[in-house]
């Protein structure tokens, strides 16, 4: 189950990393394109605009060419000179037979009246108008000629005409002097022809709005329809022009169900006044559709590379996860205790998996020999322990041994005198009986003490076996009452009932009781009392052995179980007893401590709990 995880995260780590960086590489390309895509359509507009440009200069030049060719025709220049409205027109009309692809041609006079003019039939009508006599002098570029002698603009040249327009003055020599006595006004008309012009120059689409109404456009007619124009004038009245020089900001906008991207700009005349709107149009329709391919191409990439990615996952995935399992199962392995074991190579590869199985393979080669250094050294540790231990019971001995002598002298002399009475023949049979009674019970005390000090100074057993802890002490105390320092030493025992057997070794916990006994009476010298509670805890029994002695100093109590550490005179003990004793608790799993108490010194040690029922 473990490794069916780490194999899913694996892949869905692999995925989720692979779908990141895809979805951000093409979502980066993605804008790249929508941005060239709008750089494109952009750079189309601006050439739109500067073909606008371009070509409206192109007809004013003509328009200047065209109106200084008419005012030198000596004819007109009589004509103007008699105000001869006919006969101007007669002479326009000449020109206008010789095809000057002008669309108006205006002859004024020098108060601003029109002579006579040659304009475009009205596209709703069908019929031209009579401009004769009409005044214009307050026309700007009118009056810009009369200050000037000569202009040139764009403005409104008729109603709902925009025009490029140049005026040029006529001269008349009158008493031997040149004389204005007229202009000449060559115009060109702002209609679908001119955008047009600008549609095959760059592809972009040329619109003239002008009160909701267009009045040129690139489009055809059943597509540039009255709605459409209103609609668009809507559209791009709350659009503010950009200033020259400045970045287009282009507008989005449907006509006739295609989406364009646009931008309007104002027309005004030399007065500054805005007289249309001119609106720049690219057809985006390429553009969405290369939109889409581009999504379309984008999705099936992603699509594509996510499956790659999950198969690189998966077969990463799968790899990483049999070597972690053999890597597991060795682990395991080891954790049963099988050092031995080695991992092959985990993937063939030379990668950092078979790295990662040499070093286990180091690993385990280090715990072998680690383990076999411990075992060696855990089994000179138990041999030393052991030495050590009867050592310090020998130790014991010898100072048992010391300490019942006087024990033994005594009813070794009973013996000596009992005897000598019954070989000097002196007393009666029946005394004679009495003394051997004396004599065989002296021997059997002498007997028990024998007995005793042998069976403490057997080594203990090799194995620990249940036993019941309360004898141990008792067996403990009725060993060192024999000793000259318990002469004037009672032991009050307080065992609980409910204290079971333990597992331990038997000779060890009770040279344990016998060395806390023997120090608590080697520490009252006067006599006293030694207590001596067993206690059944949760999970442990807990001995406590007090004396009413003079107690261990604070500043000793770290010291007194290091080997050789003693306190007492020289001569008396060998410093080893409570090092012993507390080696002894602590391999049993048990704790030795001090106490605090008001009188005295209070030892305790803690054995655990029997692993074996109660007998």
């Amino acid at each position: 189950m473990k490794r069916r995880r780490i194999f899913h995260r694996i892949v869905a780590v692999s995925l989720i990393v692979a779908a990141a960086a895809l979805v951000c590489s093409l979502s980066i390309y993605y804008f790249l394109l929508n941005r060239n895509f709008s750089r494109l359509v952009s750079e189309e507009i601006n050439s739109g605009r500067e073909a606008v440009r371009l070509k409206i200069n192109e007809r004013l030049i003509r328009a200047r060419i065209t109106a200084s060719l008419i005012s030198a025709d000596p004819a007109l220049g009589s004509a103007v000179a008699t105000r001869d409205s006919n006969l101007v027109s007669n002479i326009l009309a000449r020109f206008g037979d010789a095809e000057l692809d002008a669309d108006l041609i205006t002859v004024i006079d020098v108060n601003g009246i029109i002579l006579a003019q040659i304009e475009p039939e009205n596209a709703i009508t069908g019929t031209v108008a009579s401009r004769t006599g009409e005044p214009i002098f307050l026309n700007p570029l009118f009056v810009r000629t009369v200050q000037k002698g000569r202009s040139e603009g764009i403005e409104l040249c008729l109603p709902e005409a925009v025009c490029m327009e140049s005026f040029t003055p006529v001269a008349y020599k009158v008493g031997g002097s040149e004389k204005t006595i007229g202009y000449i006004r060559i115009g060109f008309l702002i209609d679908n022809g001119f955008a047009r012009e600008v549609r095959l120059a760059t592809g972009a689409d040329f619109i003239l709005l002008r009160r909701e109404r267009g009045l040129a456009s690139s489009l055809p007619p059943e597509k540039f329809t009255a709605s459409v124009a209103h609609a668009l004038a809507d559209a791009v009245s709350s659009a503010a022009p950009a200033p020259d020089n400045s970045e287009h900001k282009l507008s989005s906008f449907r006509m006739s169900g295609a989406p364009y991207a646009i931008e309007p700009a104002d027309m005004t005349d030399p007065s500054d006044t805005k007289i249309a709107k001119m609106v720049i149009a690219r057809n985006t329709s390429d553009i969405a559709e290369a939109r889409k391919e581009a999504l379309r191409l984008l999705v099936f990439a992603i699509l594509f590379s996510l499956i790659v990615a999950v198969t690189l996952g998966v077969v990463s995935a799968s790899r990483i996860s049999r070597s972690l399992a053999k890597l597991l199962a060795a682990v395991k392995e080891i954790t049963e205790g099988k050092l031995d074991i080695r991992m092959p190579d985990a993937s063939g590869r030379g990668d950092e998996i078979d790295e990662l199985a040499g070093a286990f393979d180091e690993m385990a080669r280090s715990l072998k020999n680690r383990d076999e250094q411990i075992r060696k050294s855990a089994d000179e540790l138990r041999d030393n322990q052991d030495q050590l231990i009867q050592s310090g019971k020998l130790a014991a001995i010898g100072e048992l041994a010391a300490g019942v002598a006087h024990e033994i002298g005594n009813p070794l002399s009973a013996i000596s005198g009992y005897a000598q009475m019954i070989q000097e023949k002196i007393t009666s049979p029946d005394e004679n009986a009495g003394f051997a009674k004396e004599i065989e019970r002296e021997t059997e005390f002498i007997e028990r003490i024998i007995q005793d000090l042998l069976e403490f100074s057997r080594p203990s057993a090799n194995l620990m076996e249940p036993s019941d802890t309360r004898e141990l002490a008792e067996s403990a105390i009725k060993t060192a009452s024999a000793h000259k320092a318990f002469s004037k030493i009672t032991v009050e025992r307080k065992f609980a009932p409910d204290i079971p057997l333990l597992n331990c070794y038997p000779k060890e916990i009770q040279q344990v009781f016998l060395n806390l006994i023997m120090n608590a009476a080697q520490a009252m010298p006067e006599g006293g009392k030694i207590r001596i509670d067993g206690q059944l805890r949760a999970d442990h029994v807990l001995y406590r052995i007090r004396d009413e002695g003079p107690g261990i100093p604070h500043e000793l109590r770290n010291k007194v179980f290091n080997p050789f550490f003693t306190t007492k005179p020289p001569g008396v003990g060998t410093g080893l007893g409570l090092a012993i004793t507390y080696r002894i608790i602590e391999k049993h799993g048990g704790i030795l401590k001090i106490e605090d108490t008001p009188i005295g010194a209070s030892l305790v040690f803690t054995l655990p709990l029997p692993e074996v029922e109660n007998g």
